[in-house]
């Protein structure tokens, strides 16, 4: 009988909203009927996401659940939700307001180490950065900072699919990453496992629409596929993004609408003969995108 009073007692307390108060400098948390479910003993206390909350006590910070059992110890300088099975942790750094951040679950294992200065979750994966600080030493800028910051990616797991040694990361499709090589002055382009899909040296991988990104190579333009072929030749001063299987692409100032094997669809066209005609076909999408990209009224 006990047992089963206790499992109905434990279904309660999980099923009620949870608030934080303050009382007396210190945090708790009612109920929705304002009922104190946990005392004031916090000196930080965060709502409840997934049934845990992060709290504070003596200086350092934890995580509790709805019956104020301890999750995660008060062991953490930093600690923020990522996922509902994930957070980020961290210590503080060398530097003010600067943590040293990785991923914790919650059964306390530590999917990384603290070596990064942010991570965000997104697509299912990590995205990384390190920074590497030099420290300037001479005359008036003793004490201060240069960073170098690297981005990399992690899976679900916290395994490396992308190294940390890029400039910068930037998703163009759930499934594609772009990587940016600075030195090199070059994009590379990735699946979801980490396996590098391009080996031309692209200066800019955009977006994929209907499975096709437009890229550059110096001041040339034209278009891959998700597998990094490229499947319409870098040829073309000025190249928009695919729309239903058709996209504008110009030389020498004029415009033509091309298919995905570069086909031409229309004449060759001025700026003001093919805004015309993308109104007149109600291509709505493709005309905001064509004026946009040049910025004309």
């Amino acid at each position: 009988m006990k047992k089963i009073f206790f499992l109905l007692l434990s279904i309660s307390i999980y099923s009620q909203n949870l608030f934080p108060f303050k009382e007396n400098s210190l945090w708790g948390y009612k109920n929705e009927n304002s009922k104190v479910v946990i005392k004031p003993e916090y000196y930080l206390a965060k709502k409840f996401i997934n049934d845990y909350a992060i709290v504070g006590k003596n200086d350092s910070l934890g995580i509790i659940n709805k019956e104020n059992k301890v999750i995660l110890p008060f062991k953490f300088n930093m600690l923020q939700y990522l996922n509902p099975t994930t957070y980020l942790y961290g210590y503080q750094s060398k530097y003010f307001g600067e943590f040293s951040i990785g991923i914790i679950d919650l059964n306390g294992n530590k999917l990384t180490p603290p070596l990064y200065y942010n991570i965000n979750f997104r697509d299912n994966k990590y995205f990384v950065t390190i920074k590497n600080d030099k420290e300037i030493l001479d005359g008036t800028l003793s004490g201060m900072k240069e960073d170098e910051t690297k981005y990399g990616v992690l899976d679900i797991n916290g395994k490396t699919l992308i190294p940390v040694v890029y400039d910068y990361s930037k998703s163009v499709d759930f499934d594609r990453i772009v990587m940016t090589d600075q030195k090199n002055n070059m994009e590379i382009l990735f699946d979801n496992r980490g396996n590098k899909l391009t080996n031309e040296k692209f200066n800019l991988i955009n977006l994929f629409y209907d499975g096709i990104s437009d890229v550059r190579i110096n001041s040339q333009c034209g278009y891959i596929n998700k597998e990094g072929k490229i499947i319409i030749p870098v040829s073309y001063s000025a190249c928009y993004p695919f729309y239903k299987d058709k996209a504008i692409v110009s030389q020498n100032f004029k415009f033509v609408i091309i298919d995905k094997n570069a086909n031409p669809l229309t004449e060759s066209l001025s700026y003001e003969e093919m805004k015309n005609y993308l109104e007149s076909q109600q291509l709505q999408i493709m005309f905001d995108d064509f004026r946009f990209m040049n910025r004309k009224n």
